[in-house]
């Protein structure tokens, strides 16, 4: 006994195997004729395929708060390859802010190596014991740091002006200020680089 889904999925197979075979009775009038196209139709939008297709029908999931309102609709997929511009909240001064600090996409934001690293020290800050590093210890994230903040233990870096990083120049900081960074700390907790983060990772559990 064959559910009514899969009696849909063996008529659409019976008709290409006809087709390909020459059937006389799938000619391309038929094939390609009103009632059979109506048959096919029929078929598909029966099919499992085409019910997984319709599975966001009567789905609540929505982040309205989150983008702008031009991608309320969109897929999470979409909005991670957006201009950053796509996060509420973000207009031309941040983009711009953002753009010449090498982020323009969303999915660029989220995976921001200044971001990354600030949120890494931010993770692990709390673990810190002041003064209680042992001699012997090696532990280090020198390339992370500019040499002038090497030596320093992780709260005096999170409170150290973003460009403390390894790799961003004085002037940075002016850009990061748009932002309404100025410290490492911020940076590490910067409100649309975590929304972006979260993004991101939802598009990987997505069906379209």
């Amino acid at each position: 006994q064959y559910s009514h889904s899969q009696l849909s999925l063996v008529r659409i197979l019976r008709r290409a195997v006809a087709c390909s075979a020459g059937d006389p009775e799938m000619s391309s009038h038929n094939r390609y004729g009103r009632h059979d196209r109506r048959d096919w139709d029929r078929d598909w939008n029966d099919s499992p395929r085409s019910a997984k297709k319709q599975r966001g029908d009567g789905l609540q999931m929505n982040i309205n708060h989150a983008v702008d309102k031009d991608f309320e609709r969109k897929s999470f997929s979409a909005i991670a390859d957006a201009n950053v511009a796509a996060l509420e909240g973000i207009g031309t001064g941040k983009a711009a802010a953002l753009q010449k600090l090498g982020v323009r996409t969303v999915r660029q934001l989220a995976e921001w190596k200044y971001y990354r690293v600030a949120k890494a020290f931010e993770a692990l800050s709390d673990a810190e014991v002041h003064n209680s590093r042992h001699p012997s210890a090696v532990m280090n994230a020198n390339k992370a740091l500019d040499r002038a903040h090497e030596s320093k233990d992780i709260h005096s870096i999170m409170v150290e002006k973003p460009s403390a990083l390894e790799g961003l120049a004085d002037w940075t900081d002016g850009e990061f200020h748009k932002l309404g960074i100025r410290s490492i700390q911020d940076l590490a907790t910067f409100k649309f680089a975590q929304m972006a983060e979260a993004i991101v990772e939802l598009a990987e559990y997505e069906e379209l």
